[in-house]
């Protein structure tokens, strides 16, 4: 979009490409300083591509994850800033994802109350 005339985008457009642009920016923070993107151990290139995979996957379940929090939260929804659940979603999302499907499932509904309170 930088090659756009100066005459081809009204204030408002220009304004919601500077919006897009800043939030591509803060998925890229995340993924760096919490999806691990920022640590890539080779220069291989189906390593990098399967390492890239990964922290994108893990990305979009933390928002998946971030949206049911926030409909659970209902009236306290906007106090759920996306940094501080990355933060805590890349601490407890290893003890989670780790375990068989059966315990996981019990262990979330344990760690519910707390993960609510801590994100509120």
């Amino acid at each position: 979009m930088t090659n756009a005339a100066p005459d081809a985008l009204g204030v408002g457009e220009l304004a919601q490409l500077y919006v897009c642009r800043r939030q591509i920016g803060l998925v890229f923070k995340e993924l760096k300083s919490h999806d691990r993107l920022g640590e890539l151990p080779t220069r291989k290139a189906p390593v990098v591509e399967a390492l890239l995979l990964s922290s994108i996957m893990t990305f979009l379940l933390s928002r998946r994850v971030l949206d049911a929090v926030r409909r659970r939260l209902r009236r306290l929804r906007n106090r759920v800033p996306q940094d501080r659940w990355a933060s805590l979603f890349d601490t407890d999302s290893v003890h989670i994802l780790t375990l068989p499907a059966k315990t996981a499932r019990a262990f979330a509904r344990r760690l519910e109350p707390m993960l609510l309170h801590q994100v509120a």
